[in-house]
């Protein structure tokens, strides 16, 4: 049977749709107003050297996934503790984006609709992606990418002729180097720092020999870092500092308010859209992350037949997690103290053992070479 794969430029846009996607619509919540803008260049800088750490962990063990390696590199028993708390991570990321999706669709059209109902509906969305091939879920994402790309543009350009000045945009810099510090933590942590998970879809990366892997982590990091930049910009500079900060959906907010008369209104539909479609990719990958981990786990051979039960799990969790809107955005500033050991240390700790742990094995292999034969 050929094995699924996805290539590493459906890597990319994959890559991109995932860290864009969400967050271009739920904004960035750093509570310093007016200079997130900051902030979420700060967090494009921090995030470079973590996501060359995750490149550089694929590259030492090539068509192998995150829980091979740890279990490779670590034994099984704590390598079974890491991959434990790995998928725990992945449950509870899967879980917060359908809690946001529940939040979004329940406030801005389909007020009366069970959170049960939708929770249901994009779990078996993106359980059926996760079933289906990879190699098409990977073209898929790409197609998904440049709606979602073409969407923002004309948000963009509608939103030229509606700037009257720049006058939101200051005083720059007026809160303390640590508020924006903080800010650019709360970014990093979500949704920049989010790509781990793709450690895990390491194995089915399909790569030419002139392609880099760390490219691939780098370019779709800066481009989603760059719109998500212009995306904040703009909300910035139509609704203002204080109206931005206290909206739970400034992307949202920001389409009611623009149009052409007579011509084209109502494009926050558009903007819908992008979520929603951006939310399942999202998802999609956190269930196969878990899934994964789950087989290695428990030394099974197809993953696939975990999407079902995983699912389940996932709903489960939604339904027990917290459902006020108020404190899941509450939630986002305590986030990236409660992520910080899958994000960083884990990976690190993974990082360095597999660097000893590679350097050691070609020790040995060299020195098996050298001893000649009787």
């Amino acid at each position: 049977m050929k094995k699924e794969a996805i290539t590493t430029k459906q890597l990319i846009f994959l890559m991109m749709l995932f860290i864009f996607g969400t967050t271009s619509t739920i904004g960035v919540h750093t509570g310093v107003t007016q200079d997130a803008w900051i902030s979420t260049i700060l967090a494009i800088i921090f995030s470079l050297p973590m996501v060359v750490v995750f490149a550089r962990i694929i590259s030492l063990y090539p068509e192998k996934n995150l829980f091979d390696i740890m279990q490779e590199v670590f034994g099984p028993v704590t390598g079974k503790i890491l991959i434990i708390l790995m998928i725990w991570y992945a449950l509870f990321a899967g879980s917060n984006v359908v809690c946001i999706i529940n939040n979004f669709i329940k406030i801005t059209s389909l007020i009366g609709t069970p959170r049960l109902i939708i929770s249901i509906t994009f779990i078996a969305i993106a359980a059926y992606l996760a079933i289906s091939k990879l190699n098409g879920f990977g073209k898929g994402s790409v197609t998904v990418f440049f709606i979602v790309i073409a969407a923002t543009v004309i948000t963009i350009l509608m939103s030229l002729g509606k700037i009257k000045n720049f006058n939101n945009l200051f005083p720059i810099a007026n809160h303390s180097i640590s508020q924006i510090a903080g800010g650019a933590w709360d970014i990093f942590a979500m949704p920049f720092a989010e790509v781990v998970l793709f450690l895990g879809l390491a194995d089915v990366i399909k790569r030419k020999k002139n392609e880099s892997i760390y490219k691939a982590f780098i370019y779709a990091t800066l481009i989603a870092g760059v719109i998500l930049l212009i995306v904040n910009l703009r909300n910035l500079l139509l609704l203002g500092s204080y109206l931005l900060e206290s909206s739970y959906f400034p992307s949202y907010k920001t389409a009611r308010i623009l149009g052409i008369k007579d011509i084209l209104e109502r494009i926050e539909g558009l903007l819908t859209y992008n979520f929603m479609m951006a939310g399942i990719a999202k998802l999609t990958v956190c269930i196969i992350f878990a899934a994964k981990g789950t087989t290695k786990l428990f030394g099974l051979k197809n993953y696939k037949t975990l999407i079902a039960p995983i699912s389940l799990l996932l709903l489960s969790l939604c339904l027990v997690g917290n459902d006020n809107i108020i404190e899941i955005f509450d939630f986002i500033h305590v986030y990236k103290y409660y992520a910080l050991p899958f994000q960083i240390i884990i990976p690190l700790i993974v990082w360095i053992g597999a660097e000893i742990k590679t350097r050691s094995d070609k020790t040995k292999s060299e020195n098996t070479q050298s001893i000649p034969e009787p």
